[in-house]
């Protein structure tokens, strides 16, 4: 799984392609405009400076589920540069979940257990603080998600119940402000990818 991100105002005109967002490069090497990232002699992510010069800029924005052409356009040019080029694009990691179980958390009262049915991708456990009942449908975050914070979602265990996915609201997922419910996607059904339908 990778990630493209991509915000002029913050970074310059940067498309970012990252591979292991928890992990620090050691090493270096620029090829033409690309700055490619190492640790070990492991490539963890490309810089590609100049990206307005090299791709459609109506395709770069925050971060990018890229569609066919930026990936076309993105590899065409690594590939130009002798570079190892990015694999098709097939997740984004933030899974829609049917609810399938509310209880109370027995620990802490604003906080519920849920159990989340992501189609053939399973059944997972969690909590969270929003508001939810039984057949709604979530966008939650799932194993190795990188979210829009820059960080990545990792399943864990907390007060012995499992945290394997985390619903998201649309603050987190960039679409509005609102930061005190889950985001409610309309048109979708569970087990899909929200970025990629």
């Amino acid at each position: 799984m990778y990630r493209l991100f991509y915000n002029a105002e913050v970074t310059g005109d940067t498309l970012f392609v990252v591979f292991k967002s928890e992990i620090i490069p050691d090493t270096t090497k620029s090829v033409g405009d690309v700055c490619v990232l190492y640790k070990e002699n492991e490539v963890i992510g490309y810089n590609l400076f100049n990206a307005s010069k090299h791709f459609d800029s109506s395709l770069l924005s925050g971060l990018i589920a890229p569609k066919k052409e930026l990936l076309d356009a993105v590899n065409s040019y690594l590939k130009e540069n002798g570079l190892s080029e990015l694999p098709p694009y097939e997740s984004t990691g933030f899974k829609i979940g049917k609810v399938l179980k509310v209880e109370e958390h027995p620990l802490d009262e604003r906080k519920s257990i849920l159990t989340i049915s992501f189609g053939s991708y399973g059944q997972k456990e969690t909590v969270t603080r929003y508001k939810v009942n039984e057949g709604d449908l979530l966008v939650c975050a799932t194993e190795g998600t990188m979210k829009f914070d820059g960080t990545t979602f990792h399943e864990s265990i907390s007060k012995n119940i499992g945290l394997e996915a985390e619903v998201l609201s649309g603050k987190d997922l960039r679409i509005n402000e609102e930061a005190y419910s889950p985001f409610v996607p309309e048109g979708y059904s569970e087990g899909e990818d929200f970025f990629l339908k």
